[in-house]
């Protein structure tokens, strides 16, 4: 009898420091890296070495075994969905799939210590029952455990759309995320229509012809989920734009006199804060292996529309429309985003549309602009994946015209020479820290494409590589 209280207590301390151990609402779940806020699903993990591993879900117990050895723990448990204080051998255990009990990760898994008690629930419930042996073979042999959930954080590096995507997941309820993305688009030569265009044919319109040009964007994002379905996100941009021009040698064109000495070559620049993008992201459908949300939001025009800098024509002039800050106007931001999981390959659909409000300060209003991203991942590993994206672009022309330009001076200076059609390929990759304490709520994401057909309005730069780089971290 003293030996069975023995063994009693020693389990009672278990449970008591398992509990101890998981942090409701502050640890993160070791596959999924969601933070685990419900009692009734946990699962736990410990190694025969003594290292342990807590997770949200059950179902994220089982991906995390899928690549390991049963025989290298010490402990497989969850928590008894009848009883949220009382942990369970997963071998022991009995597992109900039933879409009346949604779990954190969306695969409706609960468990129980015995069929009696799980029938008693699936009466009211409904669903299948499995054994842990059952369990794990559907997941295995199915998309069984697939998932898809709102709050998309799960393992998988292909989970997350290629880094050039935005709004591409929600968030759980109290889900707090932060990330950093730099975007560089390089141009050089001009186009008319879809043909190149000679430095020596603008000359015969234009004081100078641009040659060159780099912008780049730094963009600092946050995404809080509000609900299970309603995430809201902020971004901030910050450019910095510079142009390399050629100019005229038809110094009678600048009204100078002839053979007066002329710069054949000079640069502008511009630096500064960006438009401010506030946005909200709905959730319609997340199953297993599908999700649908809506991207609504607006952009807040803190960019500025009246940056100059010094020229040979002149000090303190203004430059282009290309290479202000921001659009001036508040921008109607409006889309959706579609995607589907399978066993280790995902694919995402994302239209959306700029819509230009009013007419900013300097008299003019850009184009509406309208795009269409399609995309594929697959992971190569749990923490690799690979990408392949298709983007096509249309971006209306301008309304208005700033009167402090001259339309003479250069193609970017004159509103008939905005508006284009685009079709873009980008191969990228993400990566994933899951293993690393340090790193497991990282996720990095690279991505670089080309132009694969450009139509533009009137005489524009051809674009060139344009390349993303970014770092998503889940607080």
């Amino acid at each position: 009898m003293k030996r069975i209280h023995i063994f009693l207590l020693l389990i009672f301390t278990s449970m008591i420091s398992i509990a101890q151990t998981v942090a409701i609402g502050k640890d993160a779940c070791s596959q999924c890296n969601m933070i685990i806020r419900d009692s009734q699903f946990m699962s736990y993990a410990v190694y025969n070495n003594g290292e342990t591993k807590q997770f949200d879900a059950i179902e994220c117990l089982v991906n995390f075994l899928k690549d390991k050895k049963e025989d290298d723990f010490r402990e497989l448990l969850v928590v008894d969905y009848s009883r949220p204080g009382n942990w369970l051998e997963v071998k022991k255990a009995v597992f109900l799939k039933s879409k009346s009990i949604p779990s954190p990760m969306g695969a409706y898994l609960s468990a129980y210590p015995d069929a009696a008690t799980l029938d008693r629930v699936r009466k009211q419930k409904g669903g299948d029952a499995y054994s842990w042996i059952e369990l794990k073979a559907q997941f295995e042999q199915s998309n069984f455990g697939l998932l898809n959930h709102p709050d998309h954080h799960h393992d998988r590096p292909d989970a997350y759309a290629p880094m050039g995507i935005m709004g591409d997941h929600v968030h759980h309820k109290g889900s707090f995320m932060v990330s950093l993305r730099y975007m560089s688009m390089q141009m050089e030569g001009n186009l008319q229509g879809n043909n190149p265009i000679s430095n020596s044919e603008i000359f015969e319109n234009y004081m100078a012809a641009p040659q060159a040009m780099n912008m780049h964007m730094y963009m600092v994002g946050a995404m809080y989920g509000l609900t299970d379905q309603l995430t809201i996100m902020v971004m901030q941009m910050f450019n910095a734009n510079v142009m390399q021009m050629e100019r005229s040698h038809q110094s009678a064109m600048m009204g100078m006199q002839p053979g007066s000495q002329m710069v054949m070559n000079y640069e502008t620049k511009s630096t500064g804060f960006g438009d401010t993008q506030v946005s909200i992201l709905y959730s319609l459908l997340a199953n297993e292996k599908a999700s649908l949300h809506l991207n609504a939001g607006v952009s807040l025009p803190n960019g500025k529309t009246s940056k100059s800098d010094d020229m040979p024509m002149g000090e303190d002039m203004k430059l282009p429309y290309a290479m202000q800050l921001g659009s001036g106007t508040v921008d109607l931001i409006l889309g959706t985003t579609m995607k589907q999981s399978f066993q280790k390959t995902s694919l995402g659909l994302q239209p959306n549309v700029i819509i230009r409000t009013g007419e900013n300060d300097q008299g003019y209003r850009l184009g509406n602009c309208y795009k269409l991203n399609a995309w594929i991942g697959h992971g190569l590993s749990n923490w690799l994946s690979v990408s392949a994206r298709v983007e096509g672009a249309i971006q209306k022309d301008m309304v208005g015209v700033d009167d402090d330009l001259n339309p003479m001076m250069a193609p970017p200076a004159n509103v008939t020479n905005y508006g284009f059609e685009r079709a873009r390929v980008f191969s990228g990759a993400n990566l994933s820290f899951s293993n690393s304490k340090l790193l497991q709520r990282m996720k990095v994401g690279m991505e670089a494409g080309l132009p694969v057909y450009q139509n533009v309005e009137g005489i524009q730069m051809k674009e060139g590589l344009t390349y993303n780089l970014g770092i998503r971290y889940l607080l």
